[in-house]
């Protein structure tokens, strides 16, 4: 009888050793995914566990995340799959995932435009910069400014992790995309608009 091996890809081992992180750190913490998430990848840029009590379990998932070849689209990528389980389970209005396809289309685009000469680009609702990380990913310098808007406050420290853990160099602004960025202009904007209930009214109306 022929034996079936099943392979795994390094996605999907690296978004087991995340996940079987982030439910540890969820159920010590009796916090949500997305928030244990957030302390995990926080936890794996670092090489530092915060929650001592399951160092014993933390430590060997983290020696398994870092002896794996990977790239930064690898461990983008396995971020993704965390961030929409974690999004799934405690559904907001703006807390959703740009699609591959529009990551693709968008970092093929600006990968064109820009062929191998630096440039500078601005996601002024970044979320956890799963779509400028991506297109970061896909071009072909890496002399690039990078910049990044969001008003939540997990999404941006979500957004510092996943750049932190691809080596990318992102500056991100925990603020309203609305209002004045304090950044010089850039080359490119891109931007994946978060549909829901926005919450200043006021800079709103003077902007439409």
């Amino acid at each position: 009888m022929e034996e079936i091996v099943l392979q795994t890809t390094t996605v999907s081992e690296l978004f087991t050793i995340i996940d079987q992180a982030t439910l540890y750190t969820k159920k010590e913490r009796k916090s949500d995914y997305l928030t244990a998430l957030c302390e995990t990848a926080e936890g794996l840029v670092q090489d530092e566990i915060k929650a001592e009590t399951i160092a014993d379990k933390l430590k060997p998932l983290y020696e398994r995340f870092y002896s794996q070849k990977m790239t930064a689209e690898d461990v983008r990528r396995s971020l993704q799959l965390a961030l929409l389980k974690g999004m799934k389970a405690s559904p907001q209005p703006n807390h959703e995932l740009t699609p591959d396809t529009l990551v693709l289309l968008m970092g093929h685009m600006v990968a064109m435009l820009a062929g191998k000469k630096p440039f500078s680009i601005l996601d002024p609702a970044v979320g956890a910069a799963n779509l400028l990380t991506g297109i970061m990913n896909q071009s072909a310098t890496d002399e690039i400014q990078a910049f990044g808007v969001d008003a939540d406050p997990l999404l941006i420290r979500l957004a510092a992790a996943n750049a932190n853990l691809q080596q990318k160099a992102v500056q991100l602004f925990h603020q309203d995309g609305l209002k004045p960025i304090l950044a010089d202009p850039v080359d490119y904007v891109v931007c994946d608009l978060p549909i829901g209930v926005y919450p200043d009214q006021e800079t709103a109306k003077i902007i439409v």
